[in-house]
C-alpha cells in the first residue's frame, strides 16, 4: 500500500501521524514511537511514495512480542527457510530472502536473552533505485543502522555506476587534499633547548642501544651529533645549539642485527599540530614522524647501513607510538608501526590513529588500519571515537590485512553520543595506494 495510506490510518487511530525528514530526490525517513509493542518504527519512502525499507525497532520484552515474533518466523518460514546471517552488533541474526532476491527480512535477537528486538523488512529493487539517483542516501540509512549489510550489498551492486562516480568523488577530493599537504614545507628547527645533563637516559638505553643511536643520529644528521641527557635526548649542532630529538620507541630484531627507532622532533611536531588547531594554513608545516631501520655489520656492531621513511607522507604531523618487529607468512621480517597522524585544513583538523605493517626491504608501508580519530570544526563541534574496519580479514596476526577500496567500509563509533548507532563511512586509497587518512576524516 502507499505510504499515505499507513499514515491517515495512523492519524486517525493516535491523532498524529510520522514526523518525515527528507533524504533528497524526493526520498523521506519517517519516523514513529509505536506503543504495541513498545518501540520505535522506521519507513524509508521512496519518490513513488511507497516503502523501501521498513524497521521495526522494539523494546518490549512480554511474551505477547515474542510469542508475535515466533509467529512472524513462521510464516516467513512458509515462503522461504530462513539462514543464519552476520551482525556487527552482540546479536543472533536470521535472515529471509525471496527467490529472485527482490524482497528481504532480518529479525535480530539478543544472544544472551535471545529476545527479538528488531525486525527488518527490505524491497531491494526500491533501495537499489534510492541508490542509484542519490549513492548520499543509501549511505546516510546505512549511517544510521536503517540498511542491513547484505541489502547495503545489493544496492550498491544494483547502483554501481552511480556509487563509483560519488566514490571518484570523494577520492578526487581526497586526493587534492593530499597533495596540497605533501607539498607543505617541514617545519624549522627549534633550537635553544638547555641540555639537562645525566646518566639517566643512557643507563636506561643501556650501551649497545645508546652506541646505535649516536651512529644513527651522526649518518642521518651530517655535522651534528647525539647528545643523551638525563631524562631528553638532543640533537647538537657544529655550532653547538642544541634541539630535543626523540629516538624513541625503538626496537631490536630477534636475528640481533637490525635496530628500528622512531625519530620525531617534539617542538617542531607541537607547532604543526597548534597550526591545524587553529586553522591557520596560510603558515602550515609539515613534522615527519620517520621510521629509522640500521643494519649492524654482524663482526664489528658498527652501523653499516641506514634506511629512513616518512611514516606518512599526506599528514601535517606524526607522531610514532609502538613500532615492533613482526615475521610474515612469508618468512620475511617486518615492523608494525602504531602511530598518531594529524590533517586539517582552514574548516576542519583531526586526528587518525593508525596501525601499519612496513616492509624492511626496502622500507615501505605496505597497507594501513585506522583504529580511531578525533575532530573539530571551526564551529567548535568536536567529535571522536572508534573506527573498525569492514570487509574480509584474514585474522592474519602478524598485522592488519585491510586494503582499501570503493567496497570497503568502516563503522564509526561515535564516542560523544554512544547512543547514536554506527556509522559507516568509505576507506578508500590515497595516492600512495593506502588508505587516505584526509578522505577519510572528511567523511567524518
Amino acid at each position: 500500500m502507499l505510504f499515505s495510506t499507513v499514515e491517515n490510518e495512523d492519524k486517525a487511530e493516535r491523532g498524529h501521524g510520522f514526523s518525515c525528514n527528507p533524504l533528497g530526490n524526493q526520498v523521506r525517513l519517517c519516523k514513529l514511537v509505536t506503543d504495541g509493542p513498545n518501540g520505535f518504527l522506521n519507513i524509508v519512502v521512496d519518490r513513488s511514495g511507497r516503502a523501501a525499507v521498513i524497521q521495526y525497532l522494539v523494546t518490549d520484552s512480554s511474551m505477547k512480542w515474542i510469542e508475535k515474533a515466533r509467529e512472524l518466523s513462521a510464516e516467513w518460514n512458509l515462503v522461504h527457510q530462513s539462514q543464519p546471517a552476520h551482525s556487527e552488533l552482540t546479536a543472533s541474526v536470521t535472515r529471509w530472502e525471496s527467490e529472485n532476491h527482490r524482497w528481504s527480512v532480518q529479525l535480530l535477537r539478543h544472544e544472551v536473552t535471545n529476545h527479538p528486538f528488531e525486525v527488518l523488512l527490505t524491497d531491494a529493487d526500491r533501495l537499489g533505485r534510492i541508490a542509484d539517483a542519490n549513492p548520499s542516501t543509501l549511505w546516510r540509512l546505512a549511517n544510521e543502522g536503517i540498511v542491513g549489510r547484505d541489502d547495503l550489498a545489493a544496492a550498491e551492486k544494483y547502483a554501481s555506476g552511480a556509487m563509483a562516480k560519488a566514490t571518484d568523488s570523494l577520492s578526487t577530493a581526497g586526493l587534492a587534499l593530499s597533495r596540497r599537504a605533501s607539498g607543505l614545507p617541514r617545519c624549522l628547527p627549534a633550537p635553544g633547548v638547555e641540555i639537562v645533563e645525566g646518566d639517566d637516559m643512557r643507563s636506561g638505553m643501556g650501551p649497545k642501544l645508546a652506541a646505535v643511536a649516536e651512529q644513527v643520529v651522526a649518518r642521518m644528521y651530517p655535522g651534528s651529533k647525539l647528545v643523551i641527557g638525563n631524562r631528553k635526548t638532543y640533537l647538537v649542532d657544529s655550532q653547538g645549539a642544541a634541539e630535543e630529538i626523540g629516538l624513541f620507541p625503538n626496537n631490536e630484531s630477534p636475528s640481533d642485527d637490525l635496530y628500528a627507532f622512531a625519530v620525531i622532533f617534539p617542538q617542531r611536531a607541537a607547532a604543526a599540530n597548534d597550526e591545524a588547531n587553529a586553522f591557520k594554513t596560510d603558515i602550515q608545516c609539515r613534522a615527519v614522524g620517520e621510521v629509522v631501520v640500521a643494519h649492524l655489520d654482524r663482526a664489528s656492531r658498527a652501523v653499516a647501513e641506514l634506511q629512513r621513511m616518512d611514516v606518512d607522507e599526506e599528514s601535517l604531523m606524526s607522531v610514532i607510538g609502538s613500532l615492533d618487529f613482526v615475521a610474515t607468512r612469508s618468512g620475511h621480517p617486518a615492523l608494525e608501526a602504531g602511530y598518531l597522524a594529524t590533517y586539517g585544513g582552514s574548516q576542519w583538523s583531526g586526528q587518525l590513529h593508525w596501525i601499519a605493517l612496513i616492509a624492511l626491504d626496502p622500507l615501505t608501508v605496505l597497507l594501513r588500519v585506522p583504529t580511531a580519530y578525533e575532530k573539530s570544526d571551526a564551529d567548535g563541534v568536536m567529535t571522536n571515537g572508534a573506527l573498525i574496519a569492514g570487509g574480509e580479514r584474514d585474522n592474519d596476526p602478524y598485522g592488519p590485512s585491510i586494503k582499501p577500496s570503493s567496497t570497503t567500509r568502516v563503522s564509526v563509533m561515535d564516542l560523544t553520543n554512544p547512543a547514536a548507532p554506527a556509522r559507516r563511512v568509505f576507506l578508500l586509497a590515497g595516492p600512495s595506494g593506502l588508505a587516505s587518512g584526509w578522505t577519510l576524516l572528511s567523511q567524518l
